[in-house]
């Protein structure tokens, strides 16, 4: 039963198309950068969004679970999932949403989260009923706070054009992230070797 629960995730992983991503940058950053069995999603830090949100009073953090999960990951050198203890959901994310929402509230400020993993968990390539529901979701909200790439932001503004609810970048990109997924039993996945490489640098400069 583990067993199979561990294939799915792993089909999963690579159903997001992190292995595609990985290959659509070889060419400029060097065909040998990127070995088979490794991962790379863009790399995203977080943006401090407070002053930006000093005169609202709701606030929607709409998530990509895909870049920011191996990005925090990655930076607090904590576990990426721990299946039985969060599901599918990253720890060292929640705690960076907590850190958003806790001050915000404590102000009596609404707010909300609001993301989506199927049928494409990537929100820069998220369907029209996806985008229809966050539409739903966040017509209501004075502003939305997009935890995701520039991409991901992208998609909120164009969903949100002809609405009153200002989009706030809550990451900033910093390069790409190159990690080798392992398994721990039971169901629980770190990354190691990681490495941010930086974007355009022909040879893979890296830190």
């Amino acid at each position: 039963m583990l067993w199979h629960l561990t294939q799915g995730i792993l089909a999963i992983s690579n159903s997001l198309g992190l292995l595609h991503i990985r290959d659509n940058y070889a060419g400029a950053l060097g065909k040998n950068q990127y070995p088979e069995g490794v991962i790379m999603p863009i790399n995203l830090q977080p943006t401090d969004v407070s002053g930006d949100l000093e005169n609202v009073s709701s606030v929607l953090i709409v998530l990509c679970p895909v870049c920011p999960q191996f990005s925090l990951a990655m930076q607090t050198e904590s576990p990426w999932i721990e299946f039985f203890k969060n599901g599918l959901k990253t720890r060292a994310l929640e705690d960076y949403i907590k850190e958003i929402r806790e001050p915000l509230e404590k102000r009596g400020v609404r707010t909300g989260v609001f993301t989506m993993r199927v049928p494409l968990p990537m929100m820069c390539l998220w369907t029209k009923g996806q985008r229809k529901r966050l539409l739903r979701r966040a017509k209501d909200y004075e502003a939305v706070v997009v935890l995701g790439c520039d991409s991901a932001a992208f998609t909120a503004q164009q969903v949100l054009k002809n609405t009153e609810c200002r989009v706030i970048l809550g990451m900033h990109m910093v390069g790409i992230t190159n990690a080798t997924v392992t398994h721990r039993f039971p169901l629980k996945f770190e990354l190691e070797e990681t490495t941010r490489v930086n974007i355009g640098r022909v040879g893979g400069d890296h830190e």
